[in-house]
Formats: structure tokens, C-alpha cells, sequence
């Protein structure tokens, strides 16, 4: 499990200034879109490679592809609100994002443990096919 999130923090830390760049570039509701885009793509190529009998590297090579796109959304989407919001509410569309972002997180983590109590971690995880099946 260790080696698994050491694989997909791999892309974390340099892939912002990257997509900051291309974003300058290119613009930055086009490279929201084609991370998330990437995300969606990445998610779907683990559940491939994650199945039994896969190689090792492959799910490695996934969760560096997903830690590249996963981790390139939230600055720039920071960055798209700075951009477009006008000056007049820049601050309160800042307060509203974060407390928007840390809420849903916050019920997020609590869906997910109840559903890890009543069932198990493989049912939080995603990985079987139906859940609580009892």
C-alpha cells in the first residue's frame, strides 16, 4: 500500500509547474479541461490494470499518470478563480471555494468511513462489484 501511494505522489510535486506553464500558454480553462479530462482517463486505465494476474509495473505507471493529472486541477482552478472573478468579489469567491472544497471533503470522509464500517475497506476502496453483499 506504501509503494502504491509513493507511485502516484511521484507526479505531485513537479507536475504543477508544468501545467502552470502550459496553462500561461494555452489557457487555463483548456488545461482544466484536459486535466480533467486526464483524470478521468487515468482513473479508468487503474480499474483496467488493477485487476488480478496484472503486472506490478502497470499499476505503478497508472498512478504516476494519475498523480500527474490529479494533482495539476487544484492550482490551476485557484488560479482560473483569480483570473476571473472580478476584484469586487475575488475574496468572498476565494472563501466560498475553500470552505466549498473543505466541506465537501470533510462529508466526503465521513460517507466513506460509514460505508467502511458497515461493509469493508474493499467496498470504500471500489474494488468489488457489489456492495455489502451479506
Amino acid at each position: 500500500m506504501l509503494w502504491s501511494l509513493l507511485s502516484r505522489i511521484a507526479g505531485a510535486p513537479q507536475h504543477p509547474v508544468g501545467s502552470s506553464y502550459l496553462s500561461d500558454m494555452v489557457g487555463r480553462r483548456v488545461m482544466l479541461l484536459v486535466f480533467y479530462g486526464s483524470s478521468a482517463l487515468t482513473t479508468l486505465f487503474f480499474i483496467l490494470v488493477a485487476s488480478p494476474g496484472m503486472p506490478l509495473w502497470l499499476i505503478a505507471l497508472a498512478l504516476i499518470l494519475m498523480g500527474f493529472a490529479v494533482y495539476a486541477e487544484s492550482h490551476l482552478l485557484q488560479a482560473y478563480l483569480a483570473d476571473e472573478a472580478s476584484p469586487a468579489i475575488r475574496d468572498m469567491a476565494f472563501g466560498l471555494y475553500f470552505a466549498l472544497a473543505f466541506g465537501v471533503g470533510s462529508i466526503w470522509s465521513a460517507i466513506l468511513g460509514s460505508i467502511d464500517a458497515q461493509c469493508s475497506f474493499l467496498a470504500t476502496s471500489g474494488t468489488v462489484k457489489s456492495i455489502c453483499q451479506r
